[in-house]
């Protein structure tokens, strides 16, 4: 949400952020409907509300913020991109590193199907493909 409310920037004023910084409460609480009262003021004259209110409409039973953090569990996606970055990054990039034009992106695919037990299926799809 945060590149949509930066379109709500008003002349020099970063008015994006004072709506940003507002309206993440009632996100992360699950008031959506309160927000989406709030973005319908605004409907009318700007796309990017639109946009927001069909994303919301679409994807509020999937987010669950409150019960999620009740639980515990974090809602931001940096420790896993960062994670990524980190072990995938690394790792491809070490000296004497060469990759065919596809990169490195069978390797991840093969080691999910070592870990999930169905390598032979894997090598059955490779096999039909060739």
């Amino acid at each position: 949400m945060p590149a949509r409310a930066e379109a709500f920037q008003v002349g020099a004023q970063p008015a994006g952020c004072r709506y940003r910084t507002a309206r993440r409460g009632r996100r992360e609480q699950g008031r959506f409907d309160d927000l989406l009262a709030v973005l319908r003021t605004h409907e009318a004259m700007r796309e990017t509300a639109r946009l927001c209110i069909g994303y919301l409409e679409t994807n509020r039973t999937r987010m669950r913020y409150a019960g999620f953090r009740q639980q515990g569990l974090r809602i931001g996606s940096g420790v896993v991109e960062a994670g990524c970055k980190t072990v995938v990054g690394k790792r491809c990039k070490r000296s004497g590193m060469r990759w065919t034009a596809d990169g490195p992106d069978p390797i991840p695919a093969q080691l999910s199907c070592i870990l999930s037990g169905r390598l032979d299926d894997y090598w059955a799809r490779r096999a039909e493909a060739a």
